[in-house]
């Protein structure tokens, strides 16, 4: 049934001008899907649905649980029980000028980060959930 809706969404949203575009969060040492990556990778979904409707990002978390139905569980990073951090006006940028909107803590020191990353940069939308250097949130 969740890859059905995630279908449906990607389908309705790319006559919107939104697509949806992931980074394979499956580590090839495991196989396994990584649960904070697959988390982000459904809030991005409802993130898109948000701005497809409303043409901007949502203020705040609860807002887009509230107008898309999303469980607020899932707003929380399954590893450390804690909210995931969103800015909507970005709290860093990817070298390729993507802006990260909603990211997790780093589960280790000075560790990467699973991160929700909003591309512009065409006439569509996009959402990519990547895994993402500390340094890149070092100010």
């Amino acid at each position: 049934m969740r890859r059905t809706t995630y279908i449906l969404l990607v389908v309705l949203l790319s006559g919107c001008g939104a697509t949806a575009v992931t980074h394979d969060a499956t580590p090839a040492s495991t196989g396994q899907l990584d649960p904070v990556a697959a988390q982000l990778h459904d809030v991005s979904g409802s993130l898109l649905m948000f701005l497809s409707g409303n043409n901007r990002l949502p203020a705040t978390l609860d807002e887009l649980c509230t107008a898309t139905g999303l469980d607020p569980d899932r707003v929380v990073d399954p590893a450390t029980g804690k909210s995931f951090a969103y800015q909507p006006g970005g709290m860093a940028t990817t070298p390729d000028d993507g802006t990260v909107v909603l990211a997790a803590a780093p589960h280790t020191p000075k560790g990467p980060r699973w991160c929700v990353v909003i591309d512009h940069s065409s006439p569509t939308v996009a959402c990519r959930v990547l895994n993402l250097p500390a340094t890149l949130f070092e100010r």
